[in-house]
């Protein structure tokens, strides 16, 4: 590649060899990991307002933030999702939340175990009555809030 006469030649080559290799060993390990986890919470209130409170089913109207289904918009590195309902009677409630209203991506009984993944703009939560999955534990919804933590990693 390069001769013993052209190294002579051209001293900036070695100088550029010299600066590209010291780079390399200091540079910053931290800058190479894993972004820091950011953390953002929404609180959402529902009320219920179906007449008919049918076992199994989303037990409010769909459409308007104020009612059974309370919706969040997702910033763009948001990704990880926790929720946690209270009710004013102080029993777990069970909810699962939709992502851009169509594939359901996670639920809770009170509250997740742990952040599920959803990739959306936008995820609906819908509170529903009868008992939560999976579980006897019943979930009668009246009135309260769903607080919503979003991340961009569990």
């Amino acid at each position: 590649m390069f001769t013993r006469a052209s190294r002579r030649k051209c001293p900036w080559l070695r100088l550029l060899m010299i600066a590209l290799l010291v780079g390399l060993l200091t540079g910053s390990p931290v800058s190479a990991g894993r972004p820091k986890r950011t953390e953002r919470i929404v609180t959402v209130p529902y009320t219920l307002t179906s007449a008919v409170n049918v076992p199994g089913l989303f037990a409010g109207r769909c459409g308007d933030e104020s009612t059974g289904c309370p919706r969040v918009r997702l910033k763009r590195n948001e990704r990880w999702v926790s929720l946690e309902v209270k009710d004013v009677t102080g029993q777990p409630i069970y909810a699962y939340a939709f992502a851009d209203g169509g594939d359901p991506v996670g639920e809770a009984c009170g509250r997740t175990e742990k952040p599920f993944y959803a990739f959306a703009y936008e995820i609906e939560i819908y509170i529903s009555t009868g008992v939560c999955y999976g579980t006897t534990t019943p979930s009668i919804p009246t009135t309260g809030e769903v607080v919503v933590t979003l991340s961009n990693r569990p």
